[in-house]
């Protein structure tokens, strides 16, 4: 990269015929055929640039150059330029004291006569002539240039002044140039401007802005040309070619060229570039200013004529500005061309006159039909604005955002209308509307808003939704108590304008929900449905919310039939398409997941997590996702079940989740222990929960997880406890339902854990006798543990049984433990063909899951003096023995018992489903806990009675516990 050279750097590119008709003009000149020459052009075009470098040719010939530089900021000083001109000339003093007076006359008579800058007369005579004389003078022997920059903010009597000398000027050696803006300006330089378009011996030179080509030759300068061909696609998209703003980006890119050692490949838009664009825009003038603020705030979707109301403009010159953006560079198609353009214009206004034209657009935009988010955008930054349209305009364009998923922008909208409410009815339901937008990204930020809101209805201001969404949010967060006792005082009291039938239909509707989720309640609060159903006009959303929950209630009471599928996507239907509560959409899902339709439960639930007003609402996502591990876990897919809950644990805090932090974790307890994860699994047994949630069918899910996984790392005592608990919670509310939560078999699972062989078979055929046709899934896994607990020669019809069952209702898992146990029950009974072949189909599902193969692997051995009765006759509790290896795990146990029995280690790799070098370690511990040397010494070590110890965890199926082998 090039030294910096400013002077370089500042070249002219693309301006070669330019600067050839400027030197036309001046060679004409020297002939004695003077000439004026207007160059024009968009402010910072580069005509300042254009002029300077022809002026340094001209000097270097030997002309005299006279300049002066216009400002607005002295437009009005009589004769400010002229006298410009007159400081660069080498007078004499006679002359200069001459041309001092002149001036001072001309200056004084401007002043007598009136404005300078709508003089009544003009300069006097005897002042114009005696100081237009001087430079023809002077031209007759020389040539001589003046070059007056910004002559459209030159003020009157210098412009009289110089319409005299181009007036003058044709055999003389002087030439005039003059640079201009191609915008409106005041009255008295039109007129100039008019004048002088009648000279013959006037040439305009229009400059444009830069091409991609020019502004790679403009770079080419300091970078060499291969970097300024690759990064001037860049500068020119940045700057529209705009000279000043390429100046402003190689300036702002050079320090990063520089410190990197090599041409940056990024052009960052840093302060030279926010400068450049400010100045762009002053140059522009007051009210093209006006127009980019304008346009910058409103947008430049903005309608012309709106645009020209804001400003109280004409819609001409409204154009006019618009024009002259677009000649600079700044909007292209209509629109600024960065968001720095925008940031850069956002800080040319302060805020009180930011706020003015905020509130003075949304008045002119309401009368115009805009849309009620684009008014709410300017109600944000306008002040007080005390009309009737506001609220509920900031109200519907809040819906509108949560629709699209802008929560963050919807809060905003009804924090706004809350702070401009005119009543305490109002207040009450933006708070309420405030309360469930926030609740959609923290319910734990939405939850400091219950009081005020429980204090609202107990006065009767919310409306039935309202009071239905506030229940769910005093659910969320288990405030049962609280829940109830609103309950009473709705009952006493309706919500607010809310017809009797509506008031009936919400009313019966929260009771359903309360019941659903705290059966405790079932007696107290259950509608009494000999009541007159409403006949009158209820809306469609409360008859949906009460389709939904009565969908979820008469899942829980075990009425399931095709109506309730139908009636659960009726509900999901909605959802997708309007704003459905939460609650309704997790009580059809739930539904159609106890209806055993889990495909279709899967696809709402995806469809759900994608829909727009859910896509950013983090706790309707992270509910969601819980919902969909809930349904992997019922299909199966252990892997893709925690990837799930790990998803819905990620997206909320555990404060945010309410009591319903159990279900995400039930969902993890119940795939990482599946998994053999089981050091994680242990994490979330310790992750404290809500005590309120053991109150809820949720609940159950959980003791029933907590249980499995206690039962797989060998702990079969506390994991009975578990599954007996759920079972007396069932029995209480009335919920004894096999599709709930099958607490029977779970609990011989764990019987069989601990060798209680009789017990176990005794619960299951308990449970067997519950269900109904449509409990496959259940059937399936308690003839697992049926065959788990009945003698070996009944175990492969048992199996089977619970195969080809498991097979139909979509239970990859439990369909691959089943397998494996049929698998075992093959090659003990020595077909090893149907053993060989039904453990591949086992391996391949287990894979499909994403578990590792030796999950599926039997349950912990018991005891062999628990396990030697072949009949089955006693109970195992009353076995005598002998020694009992009480040291060894569960793995190793099982492990030593089938090396007893005389099988191979590659024998026993493949019963138990693991590789041989496992078996070789298991069994080199073996032998040093029980003190023996060879394989043949173990039978003695691990039983003393005369028959074959009964190994029922060999040929187990799926019930034998959730998750398969402890580590080991």
């Amino acid at each position: 990269m090039r030294e910096l050279d400013r002077g370089l750097l500042m070249r002219l590119v693309e301006r070669d015929n330019d600067l050839r008709m400027l030197t036309d003009a001046f060679a004409g000149q020297g002939d004695g055929d003077g000439s004026l020459a207007l160059i024009s052009g968009a402010p910072a075009t580069g005509k300042t640039a254009l002029l300077q470098e022809f002026a340094e040719q001209v000097r270097d010939g030997g002309a005299v150059f006279l300049e002066a530089i216009a400002s607005r900021t002295e437009l009005g000083q009589p004769l400010g330029v002229i006298a410009q001109l007159f400081h660069g000339m080498e007078l004499p003093p006679e002359a200069a004291e001459r041309v001092a007076r002149l001036i001072d006359e001309g200056v004084h008579s401007a002043v007598r006569a009136g404005s300078p800058e709508q003089p009544t007369i003009g300069t006097p005579p005897h002042v114009l002539r005696g100081l237009c004389n001087l430079i023809l003078h002077l031209a007759e022997n020389r040539q001589v240039i003046i070059g007056i920059d910004d002559v459209h903010y030159a003020d009157p009597f210098s412009l009289e002044c110089l319409l005299y000398l181009v007036r003058r000027m044709r055999t003389t050696r002087l030439l005039i140039i003059l640079s201009q803006c191609d915008r409106r300006v005041q009255g008295h330089y039109l007129q100039f401007r008019a004048e002088l378009s009648r000279q013959p011996h006037c040439r305009t030179i229009r400059l444009g802005l830069l091409s991609e080509q020019g502004v790679a030759g403009l770079l080419e300068t300091t970078y060499g040309r291969a970097a300024a061909l690759r990064l001037a696609p860049t500068f020119h998209t940045l700057s529209g070619g705009n000279p000043l703003l390429v100046h402003a980006l190689l300036d702002d890119h050079l320090p990063t060229s520089v410190a990197e050692g090599a041409v940056s490949s990024e052009v960052p838009l840093g302060d030279a570039f926010t400068q450049a664009v400010t100045a762009c825009l002053y140059r522009c003038g007051s009210q093209t200013m006006q127009v980019a603020r304008a346009l910058n705030l409103l947008g430049e979707e903005v309608a012309p004529a709106a645009l020209a109301e804001v400003l109280d403009l004409d819609p001409e010159s409204v154009g006019r500005a618009v024009g002259t953006l677009t000649a600079v560079g700044l909007l292209t198609g209509g629109r600024f061309r960065h968001d720095a353009v925008r940031a850069a214009i956002s800080d040319t206004i302060t805020a009180a006159d930011r706020a003015a034209m905020h509130q003075r657009a949304a008045r002119v935009l309401h009368d115009h039909g805009a849309s009620v988010t684009v008014l709410a955008q300017h109600l944000l930054g306008a002040d007080q604005i005390d009309e009737p349209w506001v609220v509920p305009v900031l109200e519907d364009a809040a819906q509108e955002a949560l629709q699209h998923g802008a929560i963050g922008r919807a809060l905003e909208f009804l924090r706004r209308a809350h702070d401009l409410a005119t009543n305490d009815e109002q207040r009450a339901a933006l708070k309420a509307a405030l309360v469930r937008a926030e609740w959609r990204v923290s319910p734990s930020a939405a939850a400091r808003h219950l009081p005020e809101l429980i204090l609202h209805a107990q006065e009767g201001r919310l409306s039935w939704p309202d009071v239905s969404a506030l229940i769910g949010h005093l659910i969320w967060h288990g405030r049962l108590d609280e829940v109830v006792g609103l309950l009473t005082v709705l009952e006493r009291r309706p919500a607010q304008g809310t017809p009797d039938d509506e008031a009936q239909v919400g009313l019966e509707t929260l009771r359903l929900w309360v019941c659903c989720l705290f059966p405790e309640h079932l007696g107290a609060l259950r509608p009494d449905w000999s009541v007159p159903q409403p006949a009158g006009l209820v809306s469609f959303r409360a008859l949906g919310q009460l389709r939904a929950a009565d969908v979820l209630t008469d899942a829980l009471d075990g009425d399931i039939d095709d109506n309730t599928v139908v009636a659960a996507e009726q509900v999901l239907q909605g959802a997708q398409w309007s704003n459905t509560p939460m609650a309704s959409t997790f009580a059809a899902v739930a539904a159609l997941i106890f209806a055993g339709e889990l495909d279709k439960a899967a696809l709402w639930c995806d469809a759900l997590i994608m829909t727009p007003a859910n896509r950013h609402a983090l706790a309707q996502q992270a509910l969601l996702w819980a919902i969909r591990g809930a349904i992997e876990v019922r299909q199966g897919r252990m892997a893709a079940a925690e990837t799930s809950a790990r998803t819905a644990l990620n997206l909320i805090s555990p404060q945010d989740w309410g009591m319903f932090i159990g279900l995400p974790v039930t969902i993890m307890l119940v795939a990482t222990t599946a998994l053999g994860k089981y050091l994680e699994a242990a994490r979330y047994l310790a992750m404290p929960v809500p005590e309120v949630l053991l109150r809820t069918p949720l609940g159950l899910h959980y003791m029933q997880a907590r249980g499995r996984c206690k039962l797989a790392t060998d702990n079969g005592q506390a994991a009975l406890g578990d599954f007996e608990m759920c079972g007396e919670l069932m029995v209480k509310w009335g919920l004894d339902l096999p599709i709930l939560v099958p607490w029977r078999t779970d609990a011989a699972r764990a019987l069989l854990a601990m060798g209680r062989r009789r017990q176990a078979r005794g619960l299951v055929h308990e449970q067997l006798a519950r269900l109904a046709p449509e409990h496959a899934q259940v059937r399936g896994i308690s003839l697992g543990v049926l065959a788990a607990a009945s003698d070996p020669v009944d175990r492969l019809p048992l199996l089977k049984d619970a195969v080809a069952t498991l097979d139909k209702c979509g239970d990859r898992w439990e369909l691959a433990r089943a397998l494996a146990a049929l698998s075992r029950a093959h090659q003990l009974l020595g077909q090893r063909a149907e053993a060989a072949e039904t453990a591949a189909r086992a391996r391949r599902l287990a894979e499909e899951c994403g578990v590792p193969e030796e999950q599926l692997s039997p349950i912990p051995i018991p005891p062999p003096e628990m396990a030697t009765d072949v009949s089955l006759e006693a109970d195992e509790d009353d076995l005598g023995g002998g020694h009992s290896p009480e040291e060894l795990s569960g793995a190793e146990r099982r492990v030593a018992d089938l090396a007893a029995r005389g099988h191979t280690n590659r024998q026993i790799a493949s019963i138990l489903f693991i590789t041989v070098s496992t078996v070789e370690q298991h069994l080199t511990r073996v032998y040093r806990k029980l003190n023996v040397n060879r394989r043949s010494d173990l039978p003695g070590r691990l039983h003393t009675g005369g028959g074959e110890p009964e190994l029922a965890a060999h040929c187990a199926g799926p019930g034998e516990h959730a998750t398969g082998r402890p580590e080991g």
